[in-house]
C-alpha cells in the first residue's frame, strides 16, 4: 500500500495540533514549572538560559540551499528547540520544579 507524503504530513500536523491543544488545556490546571539551580543568582540564570536558547536555535537552523530544505515545519522546529533547550539547561545543572502554590 502506498501512502503519499502529503497524507502523512497532514496526519502528522493533525496529531501535533491535537497534542498541543491537549497540553495547553491541561497546563491551565497544573502549577507552572521553573528552572532551579542552588546558589545561582538571576543574572547567572539569564546568561545560562540565553546560551541554551542560542544553541537551541543553532540546532534547528536549516540553510535554504540545503538538500531537503524546509523538511521541518515551524511547529516541529519549535518542539526540537524546546527539547534542546531543556537538555542544555539540565546539562548545566538546572532542574525543573513546580512553583509553590499560591492557594
Amino acid at each position: 500500500m502506498l501512502i503519499n507524503r502529503s497524507s502523512r504530513k497532514t496526519n502528522s500536523v493533525l496529531s501535533l495540533t491535537l497534542l498541543i491543544t491537549l497540553t495547553i488545556g491541561f497546563s491551565g490546571c497544573a502549577r507552572q514549572q521553573q528552572w532551579f539551580k542552588p546558589g545561582l543568582n538571576q543574572h547567572e540564570f539569564e546568561q545560562d538560559a540565553a546560551h541554551c536558547r542560542k544553541q537551541a536555535a543553532k540546532s534547528t537552523y536549516q540553510s535554504p540551499f540545503a538538500f531537503n530544505a524546509g523538511e521541518m515545519d515551524g511547529l516541529e522546529q519549535s518542539m526540537v528547540r524546546e527539547r534542546f533547550f531543556e537538555r542544555c539547561m539540565t546539562a548545566k545543572g538546572y532542574r525543573l520544579q513546580r512553583e509553590p502554590s499560591t492557594k
